[in-house]
């Protein structure tokens, strides 16, 4: 049977649940909730070629390592695997945990899973295991099951991603035109026309996916708002004020709190546009899920982006960190060879770098994010971002913790995005915390007149849409 229609019709059996998957929540609703969620198939390519021509011990060996590592990609990037179908498998972004950016996170887990085939074809020397990735978004209803995942999902995004798949070049990720535009400012991508795919009566504009040498955070990621901000007027007075204390050389640290959509970047990046004029730089750090137990990942990550060194790749060099910090106005020598060495470049004092204690090494490091944070403050006052704090790795956790204290007599704004109160945070006067909190029916009847041109605002039209 082809694998696709194993899909499409798994999704109706009530055969049992492979082990180790997520059930639907217990509470949800017994008719169904609508959500978009992104699918995500992966397959190997002739595989049954593979078969009768390797040991059959080999072939299971290397076959259970590609699922082993295709799941972890799909884990690491908040994704849950649904099914594993021998050499393939079916994963959802945003279900049946919520996720924010579902489509940028299932094209990070494709990739992944293309990048974990070519490092096991080259260790097993296999050169002819080879993968392919469909990844698809649409509007779905989701019911309560006791079965697999995806028996709980009616929809056209498991079913597009697997055409995607099936249609797509080795070592190669397909993306629906919905998922394209969901994520256009995370990746590159390269148009392949419209194909018709069985199953769909309208042809589909198909892309396929890979990833840019410099990433985007959130904030910059979501580019120009094509409607204004509505509603956050106390919040917004609030981070102005903070930012005003920082001008005047009493830094700030401001932390944005709210569960996932509620509008924290918008926020913030309502502020970076209000004071584009004023601020003389503008640093964003990234925290992710699957660099939550790295330490520096955010550091590491934005290194790697700016410096050049291909995502997916070997560290950056000490030759190409140092070159990007000089450009970016640092000219503490030591300091950027402390910062290449937390990146994981070889630097000339690597060894004695690698002799002294995990204290001492920290030490090090914040004297080091110090001096850089004090070679920009020259220029004007700065904002640090960090976006998405509730993933941050213990080791920059610390290095943040001493910042925020650092930096009261500095002309420094220190944003925080995050979903929970960090508790490591002391509460002091020069920490602005702010919750935000759901809009009202009017405001959203506002946002909803802004987006859709042909909806009247208002509450009553704004609870039929919401």
């Amino acid at each position: 049977m082809p694998r696709a229609k194993r899909i499409r019709e798994s999704t109706r059996d009530d055969a049992p649940d492979r082990q180790g998957a997520r059930r639907e929540p217990s509470g949800a609703h017994p008719f169904g909730e609508r959500r978009e969620i992104t699918a995500l198939f992966y397959d190997l390519i002739d595989s049954t070629r593979l078969l009768t021509h390797s040991d059959l011990e080999d072939f299971q060996d290397v076959i259970g390592a590609f699922q082993g590592r295709s799941c972890a990609a799909v884990s690491a990037h908040g994704g849950s695997v649904s099914e594993v179908l021998g050499d393939g498998g079916l994963a959802f972004f945003g279900y049946p945990e919520p996720l924010e950016d579902c489509a940028t996170a299932a094209i990070h887990a494709g990739l992944d899973i293309v990048d974990a085939c070519r490092q096991l074809a080259a260790h097993a020397g296999w050169g002819d295991l080879h993968v392919r990735v469909g990844i698809a978004t649409s509007d779905v209803v989701i019911q309560a099951t006791e079965g697999r995942i995806s028996a709980g999902v009616t929809g056209v995004a498991p079913v597009l991603a697997s055409r995607l798949q099936s249609i797509a070049q080795p070592d190669s990720v397909v993306v629906s035109e919905r998922t394209r535009r969901l994520a256009r400012r995370h990746f590159a991508f390269r148009y392949l026309g419209p194909r018709r795919l069985k199953g769909f009566d309208e042809q589909q504009e198909i892309w396929g996916a890979r990833r840019r040498t410099i990433n985007a955070t959130r904030f910059l990621a979501l580019g120009r708002w094509s409607h204004r901000m509505i509603g956050r007027e106390d919040e917004l007075a609030a981070a102005l004020a903070a930012w005003r204390s920082a001008v005047a050389g009493r830094g700030r640290a401001l932390v944005l709190r709210g569960p996932a959509g509620i509008g924290k970047s918008r926020l913030a990046f309502e502020l970076f546009r209000r004071i584009r004029a004023e601020r003389a730089r503008l640093i964003v750090f990234q925290c992710s899920r699957r660099g939550a137990h790295a330490a520096l990942s955010p550091l590491v990550d934005l290194l790697r982006s700016a410096s050049g060194a291909a995502a997916g790749t070997t560290d950056p060099t000490f030759r190409q960190i140092a070159s990007l910090m000089r450009r970016e106005g640092i000219s503490d020598a030591l300091a950027i060879e402390r910062i290449a060495f937390a990146a994981g470049a070889d630097v000339p004092s690597k060894q004695s770098m690698e002799e002294v204690g995990p204290q001492q090494f920290r030490e090090r490091i914040v004297w080091a994010v110090r001096r850089c944070v004090e070679d920009w403050a020259r220029a004007g006052p700065i904002v640090i971002a960090v976006e998405d704090l509730h993933w941050i790795d213990p080791t920059s956790r610390d290095l943040l913790r001493d910042l925020a204290g650092w930096i009261r007599d500095k002309p420094v704004l220190l944003i925080l995005t995050t979903r929970e109160r960090p508790a490591w945070l002391d509460p002091e006067p020069h920490v602005t915390q702010i919750t935000l909190d759901r809009l009202s029916a009017a405001e959203a009847g506002q946002l909803l007149a802004d987006l859709l041109p042909e909806v009247k605002a208002g509450p009553f039209r704004a609870r039929r849409f919401l």
